[in-house]
């Protein structure tokens, strides 16, 4: 006996768009594509005895351009191997 289907409708979110946390700048998927796929998503959850308080939630959000004045100093650029490429 085969597999037995049946359609259903349903509604999706989609990102169309994101506010830099820092420059406060609008970006937007279609107007702006390549800014769009850059954009750095942070989400933290807190632990107990975390210096940002016990169980927080913090979320931010950075274009690209933000993102390297607050970060660039300490990230390293990882050298993909043939290995790693898959």
């Amino acid at each position: 006996m085969g597999y037995i289907f049946k359609t259903v409708h349903t509604t999706k979110k989609e990102v169309i768009g994101f506010q830099c946390s820092k420059c406060k700048k609008f970006f937007n998927a279609e107007t702006n594509p390549f800014e769009f796929q850059e954009v750095v998503q942070i989400n933290l959850d807190c632990g107990f005895n975390s210096v940002f308080g016990d169980e927080n939630r913090y979320t931010a959000t950075f274009c690209q351009h933000c993102f390297k004045d607050i970060a660039g100093q300490y990230l390293e650029l990882v050298d993909f191997g043939e290995d790693d490429k898959d």
